[in-house]
């Protein structure tokens, strides 16, 4: 969550961010090379922070992977996206953790993101094997405006894979009344 405030929320989109933002231990490549391991020019305006280089083995690494389009005319904001997929180590793996991320996820979006909920809670919550959300949420963000963005975040006795994807970019409504 960290990563996608500081990736998505924090400053705007530009082309030099990628370069600005990237970890030690990371490159920056395309998404052509992220995805199929050669620049074939299909996404030229596509940054990925990422730790191997390929898409396979940051997912299998556990790496955290940060996916920007940079502005263009038709995307004048770009779109920004955090993905992070891990698997549990055998001794973390059991129902009791399986069903405490899902149901703690919605406080800690809220707490570390200052994210305010703006789709439906779940109605009810169910034992199961799998727990899979999508949420919409609206933070503050680029330091005088809100964001939207979207959790996606699947959980099993497998592990967590979990996508934030930014939304979008408005000013803030303070002081305006409904009725």
């Amino acid at each position: 969550m960290q990563t996608f405030r500081l990736a998505c929320l924090s400053q705007p989109l530009t082309r030099d961010l990628p370069a600005r933002l990237v970890p030690d231990g990371y490159r920056v490549v395309t998404r052509d090379i992220h995805w199929w391991g050669e620049d074939k020019g299909a996404y030229p305006d596509t940054a990925i922070l990422s730790k191997t280089g390929r898409e396979d083995t940051d997912l299998a690494g556990g790496y955290p992977i940060i996916d920007l389009m940079l502005p263009t005319v038709k995307l004048p904001n770009g779109a920004c996206s955090v993905r992070w997929k891990r698997s549990w180590e055998q001794a973390e793996v059991g129902r009791p953790m399986v069903l405490d991320l899902p149901a703690s996820l919605p406080a800690r979006v809220s707490f570390y993101l200052q994210a305010v909920l703006l789709s439906q809670p779940d109605d009810m919550f169910s034992l199961a094997d799998r727990y899979s959300t999508l949420t919409t949420w609206r933070a503050p963000c680029l330091k005088t405006k809100e964001c939207s963005f979207h959790v996606n975040a699947q959980f099993d006795a497998k592990g967590i894979d979990m996508t934030i994807s930014l939304g979008k970019i408005e000013r803030p409504t303070h002081g305006a009344h409904s009725n």
